[in-house]
């Protein structure tokens, strides 16, 4: 699938959340726009660092954020 579609999809609310990992700016740098433009965030879900230099994203609205990020947290060190 498209990660441009997928993030459309969590500005518009059809999904809550979505993490896509090994992509180009490219790729997400329009649809990161759609998501922060909605009043949600689009974030790297490992750092602090831009997910168009990390080529990682987690979208979300703001009342899932730190939910997915623990989330995601928990399974990396579960491994």
């Amino acid at each position: 699938g498209s990660a441009a579609m997928t993030l459309a999809w969590v500005a518009a609310g059809r999904l809550d959340a979505a993490i896509i990992r090994n992509v180009h700016a490219w790729d997400v740098a329009a649809g990161m726009l759609l998501v922060r433009e909605a009043g949600g965030y689009a974030v790297d879900p490992d750092s602090d660092k831009s997910p168009l230099d990390t080529g990682s994203i987690l979208a979300c609205n703001g009342e899932l954020l730190l939910q997915m990020k623990q989330v995601i947290k928990d399974a990396s060190t579960a491994v």
